[in-house]
């Protein structure tokens, strides 16, 4: 009886059902799989390509600031040091010889006006508080004016001085003095002349002296006009300068060839002739 149930004990253990031992496998994936091409079991595995493989990505990414493109500065042109050429120094400025002519001439006419009065006032008996004031007055004004006149030339022949060193050109006339010349001969010949005839029945002598005078300043006058004008023409179209030549260099900084002669005696008797050379 023992037997029979036993038996029936391990037929009911083994028609049971088993707990699984293995583990879980993966989830199935959802879709299509796609289809494996057949593959001979014995075929090779293709060789690894090591060509560059071009990746297309069409997502938007991070822009990042392109900055823009330098500009090409273009390199400054240095100057040589020894340059074959100066800059140019522009427009002359005054050469104050106008206002020198213009003052030198007040000055000298002052001092002979001034001298001929006394002399004709003391001629002719004038006393001299009355011949004083009539004369010495105005010759102080006018010597005033001369003089501020002749400073003022002066100051102005020596910065035009500087500036033909400072620049290295030579100055041309700019026809300013022949100008003012030329305005004092005209006055000059318009009262000497009348002068001269006035006084060529009292006194033949000075009255023809007077004349020939005056009528010199009148021949002068317009050659001097002429002559200002071009000038001026010159130094408007020219600047009033030209460029000063450069000095040529000494002898001693000039290759150059001697031959000299030389006699050199011998102790043993007769002497050497020849020819040194210096180069």
């Amino acid at each position: 009886m023992s037997a029979v149930l036993s038996s029936l004990v391990c037929l009911s253990l083994t028609l049971g059902p088993r707990a699984a031992n293995a583990e879980a496998g993966p989830e199935p994936i959802e879709g299509p799989r796609p289809a494996e091409p057949d593959a001979e079991p014995d075929a090779e595995p293709p060789a690894p390509s090591l060509a560059p493989t071009l990746i297309r990505d069409d997502s938007p990414g991070i822009e990042f600031a392109v900055p823009p493109p330098e500009e090409e500065v273009e390199p400054t042109p240095r100057e040589r040091p020894f340059a074959p050429t100066f800059p140019d120094p522009g427009m002359a400025p005054n050469d104050g010889v106008g206002m020198l002519t213009l003052s030198g001439t007040v000055l000298a006419l002052t001092a002979a006006g001034v001298s001929a009065g006394l002399l004709i006032g003391l001629d002719r008996g004038t006393e001299l508080k009355t011949l004083l004031p009539a004369t010495i007055v105005p010759g102080v004004a006018l010597l005033a004016f001369g003089g501020g006149g002749l400073y003022l030339g002066i100051t102005r022949a020596r910065a035009y001085r500087r500036w033909e060193i400072g620049n290295r050109v030579i100055g041309r006339p700019q026809g300013a003095g022949l100008r003012i010349g030329a305005s004092f001969t005209v006055l000059g010949a318009l009262g000497l002349i009348p002068a001269g005839a006035l006084r060529l029945s009292v006194d033949p002598i000075l009255g023809a002296s007077l004349i020939g005078v005056g009528v010199a300043s009148a021949i002068a006058s317009p050659i001097m006009f002429v002559v200002s004008a071009r000038r001026q023409r010159d130094y408007q179209r020219t600047g009033g300068w030209k460029r000063k030549p450069i000095p040529p260099l000494p002898p001693s900084a000039i290759g150059r060839l001697e031959l000299r002669p030389m006699v050199v005696p011998l102790l043993e008797g007769g002497v050497i002739v020849g020819a040194g050379g210096l180069f």
